[in-house]
C-alpha cells in the first residue's frame, strides 16, 4: 500500500460560503460551544456531588486535603483531582527578601524575583522617568482577534 500526505481528516472547505455564511456559520458553532461547555460542566458537576462524601472521606485519610483519589463504581474508575493552590504574601514575601539580602546572601538562590510595569501607569509617567526604563520595555504584536458584527 503506497502512503499518501492526505490527511485523514479532511477540513470542510469554506472558500465556497459568502461572508455572511461564513458569519452565520461562526455564530452556530459559538452557540453549540456555549451548549456544550456548560452541559459538560453540568455533568461533571454531578459526577463530582455524588462522589464528595467518598472524595472527602479518602481525603481526610491523606495527610494533606488535596491530592488525587480514585472512586471505583459501576465498572468505571473516577480520578478526582483536588489541586493544591499556594499564595503567598508579597509584602512578606518582600520583607524576607530583604532580610536574606541584609544577612548578606543572594535571595535569588531562593525566590523567583520579577518585575512588571502596567502599561497605564507607564503611559503616565513623566518622559524622564519613560527614558530610564526604555531599555528594559519591548513591545510585541498580541494575537490577533476578531468581532464581527453588521454594519450600520
Amino acid at each position: 500500500m503506497e502512503k499518501t500526505n492526505e490527511p485523514t481528516n479532511k477540513v470542510t472547505k469554506f472558500d465556497n460560503l459568502s461572508l455572511p455564511e461564513l458569519v452565520a456559520e461562526l455564530a452556530t458553532l459559538n452557540d453549540q460551544k456555549n451548549t456544550i461547555t456548560l452541559r459538560e460542566k453540568s455533568i461533571k458537576g454531578e459526577i463530582l456531588l455524588r462522589y464528595e462524601a467518598e472524595k472527602t472521606k479518602l481525603l481526610s485519610a491523606k495527610p494533606e486535603p488535596y491530592g488525587v483519589v480514585n472512586v471505583q463504581d459501576q465498572g468505571f474508575k473516577i480520578a478526582i483531582t483536588t489541586p493544591k493552590k499556594v499564595e503567598w504574601d508579597q509584602k512578606e514575601l518582600a520583607k524576607v527578601v530583604d532580610e536574606i539580602r541584609t544577612a548578606g546572601e543572594d535571595p535569588t538562590e531562593y525566590v523567583d524575583i520579577e518585575y512588571s510595569v502596567p502599561e497605564t501607569k507607564y503611559k503616565a509617567w513623566p518622559q524622564a522617568i519613560k527614558e530610564a526604563f526604555i531599555k528594559a520595555r519591548t513591545v510585541r504584536p498580541g494575537t490577533p482577534t476578531m468581532n464581527i458584527s453588521e454594519a450600520a
